[in-house]
């Protein structure tokens, strides 16, 4: 039996994403089931106003510490959903350290020289968020902001 290790660790960054946002107590909160989406969770706040914020967070998965900056690849479909209508942030999660960033989607920029087999790599600004309620209400504002 093969244990497929990557496939763990995106599962466990999957989960501390999920245990953090129902932490935040969302107006709504949901997994994206469908292969097709460039996005894994959809989630809404409430706003001033009494309406919702609606936001997609994508979760990716590292080993390392993010110092303000994430590089990753991806395809140049998902390029064009980070910047379509529906605003969208980037959840990094550090399945070492227990470690959460977040960045917007709006604000990933490609590397010079990163064409490789349908790959783009690129980089987004991360600001690292844990359980205080700073941390907390720094996340939702960004949401409600995005």
């Amino acid at each position: 039996m093969s244990v497929n290790v990557n496939a763990i660790k995106a599962l466990r960054a999957e989960l501390l994403v999920k245990i953090f946002i129902e932490d935040l107590k969302p107006s709504q909160f949901l997994k994206a089931e469908s292969k097709n989406l460039d996005f894994d969770f959809l989630v809404a706040f409430k706003t001033e106003d009494g309406g919702l914020k609606f936001c997609a967070i994508e979760v990716k998965q590292t080993d390392s510490v993010v110092n303000g900056k994430f590089r990753f690849k991806t395809g140049r479909r998902s390029i064009e959903a980070f910047r379509s209508n529906m605003p969208m942030i980037i959840i990094v999660a550090d399945t070492k350290h227990n470690q959460l960033y977040f960045g917007l989607a709006s604000e990933i920029r490609k590397v010079n020289g990163s064409h490789r087999a349908g790959l783009v790599e690129v980089a987004i600004p991360t600001t690292p968020v844990g359980p205080s309620p700073a941390d907390k209400r720094k996340f939702v504002e960004a949401v409600l902001n995005s």
